[in-house]
């Protein structure tokens, strides 16, 4: 009558090592043998690096210094969930007006039990950050253990959609970066199933808080493997992303057309959300400007850092953001300090949390498995944007 905890499907007694896989007795693979380091568990059970495979659409930003100007990165990158990304193709925004495009590098990484991950190569690649406890989604910063501050989001492919895929209001937040004027943005896009799109926006634009925009009609596109285009920022500049399988987030970066750079994550509208679905222990990556007024002052004027935290699904996210940090470039430990941050979240997902005296305004997922928010909302804050994987 098929497999049981103590059974497998042809009635023999589950054990590892025996070569059948029994998930209902716990077992993640069974190769046949209790050798660990094959990809395969001695106990049965997959390593940690298992989580980060398959091909991933790969968005990143990054800000220069002191110019300061910005790149951002558009495409795919494939991991084998042993050790390496083996490769895949990416696209690339200078923050000058030029586009170009490549093959992706490969690249080692490691993920250990917390699900904190390395990318320990080099350049723009040397990334530390963490994936989600399916492996679905992962967000890296501390760009360039030597270079630009910046954070990347990956999300796994797979599915099929179409332009329908996203008839449904999504909240953005992101961040853009060009020569004048360093801006994180948050709002809503309403997309219409049929090829067309409404965008309300507001933004912290070097310290000065502008918004919301009138209502904006822009289009978008959706290829069958989940690729999407869509032009924001009331202005006609395509950024470029994929969508995750069941179409609660997407993930852009661009412009492709060469106009500034931009990193926006755009979350499904939940329908009943509370405070409980921003719940547990979640992995964050964050990307700031240090911009107060026009024009910037000098550096340090970027910095990125990765850390976690946690929260109480009440009224209290703490995070502790001991992981590393970037400040134009130097980087460092992120010192383990704990702040207790005061959030709420509204029945449509709108997450509000109050860090540093300011509040950032974004969303969380309707299961509660990533959250994006920007800001700050109060004259005279950091430009800035966060990104939650649980």
């Amino acid at each position: 009558m098929g497999e049981s905890a103590t059974c497998d499907d042809d009635c023999t007694l589950a054990e590892c090592g025996d070569g059948v896989l029994n998930e209902t007795s716990g077992e993640e693979c069974d190769d046949g043998n209790t050798l660990a380091g094959d990809g395969c568990g001695a106990t049965c059970l997959l390593p940690p690096a298992a989580l980060f495979n398959g091909t991933y659409f790969y968005q990143a930003l990054a800000g220069n210094f002191p110019v300061p100007a910005g790149y951002s990165w558009w495409g795919d990158l494939m991991a084998d969930g042993v050790s390496e990304i083996t490769g895949g193709t990416l696209s690339w925004n200078n923050g000058a007006g030029g586009v170009l495009s490549d093959s992706a590098p490969e690249i080692a990484y490691t993920v250990d039990a917390a699900r904190r991950m390395t990318w320990p190569g080099g350049g723009a690649f040397n990334a530390q950050g963490g994936i989600a406890s399916d492996g679905s989604v992962a967000t890296m910063s501390s760009i360039g253990d030597t270079g630009w501050p910046g954070l990347a989001i990956l999300v796994r492919q797979g599915g099929t959609f179409d332009l329908s895929s996203l008839e449904d209001t999504y909240h953005l937040n992101g961040f853009c970066i060009d020569d004048s004027s360093d801006v994180a943005l948050w709002g809503t896009v309403t997309f219409d199933g049929l090829g067309g799109a409404t965008e309300e926006l507001s933004g912290n634009a070097n310290g000065v808080v502008v918004g919301p925009t009138p209502s904006t009609a822009q289009t978008y596109t959706v290829t069958a493997d989940g690729t999407v285009t869509l032009t924001v920022r009331n202005l006609n500049t395509p950024n470029q992303g994929g969508i995750l399988m069941g179409g609660d987030l997407v993930v852009l970066s661009g412009p492709t057309d060469g106009e500034a750079p931009c990193l926006l994550v755009l979350i499904r509208h939940s329908d009943s959300a509370s405070a409980s679905v921003l719940s547990g222990n979640y992995h964050i990556g964050a990307f700031l400007a240090e911009a107060n007024a026009p024009p910037p002052p000098p550096p340090p004027n970027f910095s990125s850092f990765t850390g976690t935290g946690s929260s109480d699904g009440v009224s209290t996210v703490s995070t502790n953001t001991g992981g590393r940090i970037n400040i134009d470039g130097v980087v460092g430990p992120f010192p383990a300090t704990m702040t207790n941050d005061s959030y709420t979240v509204a029945a449509d997902g709108t997450l509000s949390v109050t860090i540093a005296g300011t509040t950032l305004v974004g969303a969380v997922s309707p299961g509660g498995d990533y959250a994006a928010l920007a800001g700050g909302t109060t004259l005279g804050s950091f430009p800035q944007f966060w990104f939650f994987v649980r």
